[in-house]
């Protein structure tokens, strides 16, 4: 179970690129098939999105869904920075710490506790508190 929520958390946020990448894929001029094939692997990946969403929700939100947009804007942000990054990690270095402390925060008002651990170290204590729950 070790980092099971940060896993997820990763898992999501690739999924919310998949389908920002499919969206733009979407704006291209394409063949009726294509245009049909696309638009259904996009409404499969935002259905597995909002799945994951609510599972990793069920487990750390302590505020029933108040802070839910917020979240996922967090791991997009996460998301786009760690690829801005991958394209150009000198003159994008900067944005991997804003998008750090940006889901740290994101996480925290979500769960309602500070969050100033490591990513492993966090997954264990929200483990750990909600088998007190």
């Amino acid at each position: 179970m070790r980092a099971w929520i940060l896993d997820a958390c990763e898992a999501l946020a690739n999924l919310i690129a998949m389908c920002s990448h499919v969206r733009e894929l979407l704006t291209d001029e394409l063949g009726d098939e294509e245009r049909e094939a696309l638009e259904m692997y996009y409404k499969y990946l935002l259905e597995k999105r909002r799945t994951l969403q609510s599972k990793i929700e069920k487990v750390i939100d302590k505020t029933d869904g108040h802070y839910h947009c917020i979240l996922k804007h967090a791991l997009a942000y996460y998301m786009f920075a760690s690829e801005l990054e991958d394209a150009d990690g000198e003159l994008f270095k900067w944005l991997m710490d804003e998008w750090s402390e940006a889901l740290n925060f994101a996480l925290s008002l979500i769960a309602k506790e500070e969050v100033t651990l490591c990513s492993r170290c966090l997954a264990d204590k929200i483990l750990d508190n909600n088998k007190e729950d």
